[in-house]
């Protein structure tokens, strides 16, 4: 499904709505590490990077994609490719599941770094075909996003664990 910037952000909302339990408990942790002050607000700050920076996503559970943007620029293509990536993965590796994501050790994390790696290494390989024109586009739309989420006042370790598993993937 592809959304404009307001439907999109309501949908990612309501997505996210369902993990603010377990953010409440995040944030906890990270006070202690000294990572977040006690006036952070991590659930909004979270709420805030996401609807920055998010350009889509794909859900396991309810077998959706939704990619911000109403038209098919390079930048929403691209996403497409992102996130068909993991539709594929669901398809064949089951994506979606609880266990890893309820254990107390790393491997929902070493999980996620598999998944956004894959899906990253596909997303490559197409833009290698892209036209220097159409590579051009992409960098700029990547820039527009790269600035909107810059712009959101959250704290920098809510941007690193964001971007935490596409890194290590």
């Amino acid at each position: 499904e592809l959304l404009d910037d307001d439907a999109f952000v309501d949908r990612l909302r309501a997505l996210s709505e369902e993990e603010e339990d377990s953010v409440e408990e995040s944030a906890g942790l990270l006070r202690a590490l000294g990572l977040l002050d006690d006036d952070d607000d991590l659930v909004a700050a979270l709420d805030e990077a996401l609807a920055g920076g998010v350009l889509g996503f794909y859900d396991p559970e309810g077998n959706e994609l939704v990619v911000r943007g109403a038209d098919l620029s390079v930048g929403v293509r691209s996403t497409l490719v992102h996130e068909l990536t993991h539709a594929w993965d669901d398809q064949h590796f089951e994506l979606h599941r609880p266990a890893l994501e309820e254990a107390d050790d790393e491997s929902y994390f070493g999980f996620s770094a598999l998944v956004e790696g894959n899906a990253d290494r596909v997303e490559a390989a197409w833009g290698d075909t892209l036209t220097q024109e159409e590579r051009v586009q992409l960098r700029a739309d990547q820039i527009s996003a790269s600035e909107r989420l810059a712009s959101a006042d959250v704290p920098p370790v809510v941007l690193q664990l964001l971007s935490l598993p596409y890194a290590a993937g």
